[in-house]
């Protein structure tokens, strides 16, 4: 009796051992069907998030589309432009100098007052122009190319006259190595502005990559 005990005791322990060590097996196996599910599911997560962004983009287009037609505020907008003799001549060595020396309004902030002339220098004091090169141009620099062509497409479906906007819209085409349409875009360019330097250089530019 001794004897039989101890087999059956024995034979307990192998067959609690086997069904102890298909355990891992049975949770590698829930692993990886979780896995799988994660994985089926990512696709559907990154189309919402795209999505998202795009209505996202379309709505802060379709809020910043009219500063185009908008002219300069009566609060601080005349000592940042056209009543600051500084800005006003546009982007030159002295004037940097005095961005990065002045405490003009109580604030050291060189790099706003760059960028100012900078615009100054690129499309004069026209304030819907101003308006529309901030906000186009930083999507560009941000290499956002679709919505800055929305940016300046909008501008121009307000006033079609913003030589700047078809510049804008002719360097982005530039950039996705279309340049026939940015040669058409140039001349339109100049046909609002024919004194438009960067406009004047950019259609030579066009003009030279289609010849090759």
């Amino acid at each position: 009796m001794t004897s039989r005990a101890a087999a059956r005791q024995g034979a307990n322990r192998r067959s609690t051992g086997r069904a102890g060590l298909s355990e891992p097996g049975q949770s590698l196996s829930s692993c990886e069907a979780s896995t799988s599910t994660l994985s089926a599911s990512e696709p559907l997560t990154s189309k919402r998030v795209l999505l998202a962004c795009a209505i996202l983009a379309v709505l802060c287009i379709a809020a910043y589309a009219p500063v185009a037609n908008l002219g300069f505020l009566q609060w601080d907008d005349s000592d940042y432009t056209y009543a600051n003799p500084h800005v006003a001549q546009g982007l030159t060595w002295p004037n940097a100098a005095w961005a990065f020396t002045s405490l003009e309004k109580s604030n050291w902030h060189p790099l706003t007052w760059l960028s100012l002339m900078l615009d100054v220098s690129l499309h004069g004091l026209a304030p819907g122009q101003l308006h529309v090169t901030n906000v186009g141009e930083i999507f560009r620099a941000r290499g956002r190319l679709d919505e800055a062509a929305a940016n300046y497409a909008d501008a121009l479906r307000g006033n079609p006259g913003i030589a700047e906007a078809y510049l804008g819209l002719a360097r982005i085409s530039m950039a996705r190595r279309n340049p026939r349409e940015a040669e058409r875009q140039f001349q339109e360019a100049l046909v609002i502005n024919p004194d438009l330097a960067q406009a004047q250089e950019g259609l030579r530019a066009a003009q030279a990559t289609i010849a090759r």
